[in-house]
């Protein structure tokens, strides 16, 4: 999407399960596979200048991170069948320039999935790991034994800290590092719904999933289920936004009740304004935060879209894009809580949104 001419350019890619497509800084895109063995570099125009294919035992899973200023770039990869904490993901290391791999690390965690600079500190990278195994935890869609924000050296990638995110049963999934060094990361947890098949005469899959919300979380949806929870076959378990220092490991829990939490996906933060923003699929809300103030709640609404799904900061204003999870993106500005651009496009199951200035 262009923000200047408002002309729209799509590309289909011979890569499966794409899920973030990023500048890397000078008019090329990074883009990431998720659960799958290939990702890709391509040129301005989209051509593929190279694929990059996963090891054996492992698959791609999450966000690059472009080192401009030291001539690289990381993908973070996980074992493509987690069974024990042992199962840790890794870390590729390749040349920003020739595109070639030159290393690969332990991350130290099972599945790491976003990474970023803290940029108060650029010696140190924050890295989220799932920290889910692949060995089934009815009616929990997701078994998890490890989640956690780890904080890595910049040079060596070796793990220095690991903050372990107890308390949720849920996975740490996408964040955003603000100015001042702190993490904010979204959970992500379901209840699985039945399917008919496997449902006694009378059972209703919903009904079970609702009542398995409730006693696991103390939860209780509020309105009806929404459609794309029925398709999916599973509820969102509503989950607090985490605010986390990366050098103490203190937390913020920001909650404004399980309506608005269900379904986290993207996470941006606007320097300008200092606000990072969490998104929330199923709620199909955004929730902001300021330190010091308290969160409050953006509804799709406002945004002019329906099933939101990405959202990213465009540097140096007081704007963001969002888009919608199969239609349209708006620029949002968060000042003055106006829909000040908007662009009609079809986004294909689109999951997260970068702002790039180069492209």
């Amino acid at each position: 999407f262009d923000l200047e001419t408002r002309k729209i350019k799509k590309t289909s890619l011979d890569m499966g399960g794409g899920h973030a497509a990023m500048g890397a800084g000078d008019g090329r895109i990074l883009c990431v596979a998720h659960h799958k063995p290939v990702s890709m570099m391509l040129d301005k125009d989209h051509k593929v200048l190279a694929s990059f294919t996963a090891p054996a035992g492992f698959v791609y899973g999450g966000h690059a991170l472009v080192l401009k200023d030291r001539n690289k770039f990381l993908l973070p990869m996980r074992a493509e069948t987690p069974h024990t904490t042992a199962d840790t993901g890794r870390l590729e290391v390749y040349d920003l320039t020739s595109l070639k791999k030159i290393d690969m690390v332990d991350s130290g965690g099972i599945q790491p999935h976003e990474l970023h600079l803290i940029p108060n500190n650029p010696n140190e990278i924050a890295v989220t790991h799932y920290g889910d195994i692949a060995i089934p935890k009815p009616p929990l869609e997701f078994n998890v034994l490890d989640s956690k924000l780890t904080i890595t050296d910049s040079h060596t990638l070796k793990p220095l800290r690991h903050y372990e995110q107890n308390g949720f049963n849920a996975m740490a999934t996408h964040m955003r590092v603000s100015k001042d060094g702190w993490a904010y990361i979204v959970l992500t947890q379901y209840i699985h719904i039945e399917q008919p098949e496997n449902l006694k005469p009378g059972e209703d899959g919903q009904k079970i999933a609702l009542a398995e919300l409730d006693r696991l979380f103390h939860q209780k949806w509020e309105g009806p289920i929404p459609n794309v929870a029925i398709e999916e076959q599973h509820i969102a378990v509503g989950l607090p936004f985490l605010r986390v220092n990366t050098q103490t490991g203190e937390r913020q829990i920001i909650y404004k009740g399980d309506k608005f939490h269900q379904r986290s996906q993207s996470v941006a933060y606007n320097t300008l304004l200092e606000t990072a923003i969490g998104l929330y699929y199923f709620s199909d809300n955004l929730i902001l935060h300021k330190p010091g103030k308290d969160a409050e709640i953006i509804t799709s609404a406002q945004l002019k879209l329906e099933g939101i799904r990405g959202v990213a900061e465009i540097p140096g204003t007081t704007f963001i894009a969002v888009c919608g999870t199969f239609h349209d993106v708006s620029v949002f500005d968060l000042q003055s809580r106006n829909v000040i651009a908007r662009f009609d496009s079809k986004n294909f199951a689109t999951t997260h949104l970068y702002h790039e200035a180069d492209v």
